[in-house]
């Protein structure tokens, strides 16, 4: 089969040497301490134990319950039950309490104040770094013993991603690389690494996020697999089974938690129609935060700003020049998954408006189940997941064309990014013209 074993980027094997060079010196290594130096330069006293989270859900709900938690932990015992709220409610199966997380241990047995915070900050770091492929996978020039396969698009093409994941860290984008290595290198050991990675996620709670990420699998497996059956490659069907595979070995693995919160759901409140499509999905205007991060937010009383309309999260803004390349990903680069990466994009954006962008809508009647998740805001995910993949996309054909059409080329990007300062000031200029209520002018230009 003619698939890169990269999770993300392919390059043909003709690629300049200076590139290669390149790539061999940004090692994983060198980018995971830069990241860390810009992890400490934006927060020094957090690091140093000076200072410490507090706003929102970090201290209303985040805290409380890691404190609670943690004096289990030192009791010897597994907190199943939480008798501090509401005369008593189930703590395990909350799911989102990471009880059975194995790297809250962190934060269990270092002091918790200081702890807590690093726990979070560490994840921003897991979240970039994970994005960084190692070492290629085969340096074989085509026709050798690889046959048909093609380098690796390396550390380069996947920095400006990686920066843009470390302020959405998560476990989504780990699992889409080894998942897809495990769907096309095959052999028990990828398998067990995308199972290790989703019994990892899956522990971190936060159902929505989890239905998200296999979404996002599901849509990568039909990139993968749909031109394989047009080109009736053999051995297809493995693709499908090993996804499958993994799937049934995470459920297995993360059943002391997925079972609990089953019958907690079952047994609880939240039924189809708990779903708020008023308050808490993404504006009409929401699209423009991509642009200008802060355009229509409010601060509230504890310095944060907050967008109209949802306050699920404070901002979901990847960076202009990032979103920029991803348009330009869209429109140049001929990949399926690139073409599955944007379809995703756009649906998520559109269903991450509620009932005000009809879709949402129209596929909460055909699957109620849908209902169960009370923010459609929580589709913004997926969204900032895939924009900065489709930047390194970008990057990535651009550096993989010949010398000549690559100066041809420029054009485009000098076009992209000639176009981005027109938006840029309409959107300001609206939000000067017709300011909100809560408008705190001039924030809409400013970075929160």
């Amino acid at each position: 089969m003619n698939i890169s074993l990269s999770p993300t980027l392919t390059v043909s094997a003709t690629r300049s040497t200076a590139a290669a060079t390149v790539d061999d010196w940004f090692t994983p290594t060198r980018f995971a301490g830069a990241l860390a130096l810009l992890l400490f330069a934006m927060f020094p006293d957090v690091l140093m134990g000076k200072a410490t989270f507090f706003a929102r859900d970090f201290c209303l709900f985040g805290y409380p319950l890691a404190y609670h938690h943690r004096e289990a932990f030192w009791q010897g015992q597994i907190p199943l039950w939480n008798p501090l709220n509401n005369c008593g409610l189930p703590f395990l199966a909350q799911w989102n309490t990471m009880v059975l997380y194995p790297l809250s241990l962190f934060y269990l047995i270092l002091p918790l104040s200081w702890s807590l915070s690093v726990f979070c900050l560490g994840h921003l770091f897991l979240g970039a770094w994970d994005v960084l492929p190692g070492p290629p996978v085969d340096r074989q020039p085509a026709g050798g013993r690889a046959g048909g396969r093609r380098l690796c698009v390396q550390r380069l093409c996947l920095a400006m991603p990686g920066l843009a994941q470390q302020h959405r860290g998560s476990w989504m984008d780990a699992l889409a690389g080894s998942d897809r290595r495990a769907r096309v290198a095959g052999g028990g050991r990828q398998i067990l690494v995308a199972t290790l990675v989703g019994t990892l996620q899956m522990l971190t709670g936060a159902p929505e996020i989890l239905a998200l990420s296999w979404a996002l699998l599901a849509g990568l497996l039909g990139a993968d697999l749909v031109p394989a059956l047009l080109r009736r490659t053999p051995g297809t069907w493995r693709l499908p089974m090993r996804l499958g595979m993994v799937g049934v070995l995470v459920t297995g693995l993360a059943a002391a938690q997925l079972l609990p919160f089953l019958d907690l759901l079952q047994h609880s409140q939240r039924g189809v129609g708990y779903v708020n499509t008023g308050g808490w999905s993404m504006p009409g205007t929401g699209w423009a935060n991509f642009l200008v991060p802060l355009f229509e937010c409010g601060r509230a009383h504890y310095g944060i700003y907050m967008q109209h309309d949802q306050q699920w999260t404070t901002s979901y803004y990847v960076g202009i020049g990032v979103f920029a390349l991803a348009v330009l990903a869209a429109w140049r680069v001929r990949q399926p998954r690139v073409w599955c990466l944007a379809l995703m994009l756009g649906l998520s954006l559109i269903l991450a408006l509620g009932d005000n962008g009809y879709l949402f809508g129209w596929l909460r009647r055909m699957a109620p189940q849908l209902g169960f998740m009370r923010f459609p805001v929580k589709f913004v995910v997926l969204a900032v997941f895939i924009v900065p993949l489709l930047a390194a996309h970008a990057i990535a054909w651009h550096r993989n064309l010949p010398e000549a059409e690559r100066r041809a080329h420029w054009r485009s990007l000098l076009g992209v990014g000639a176009g981005v300062p027109g938006p840029d000031a309409g959107i300001v200029w609206f939000a000067h013209t017709y300011p909100l209520r809560l408008d705190d002018w001039p924030a809409p230009g400013r970075t929160p």
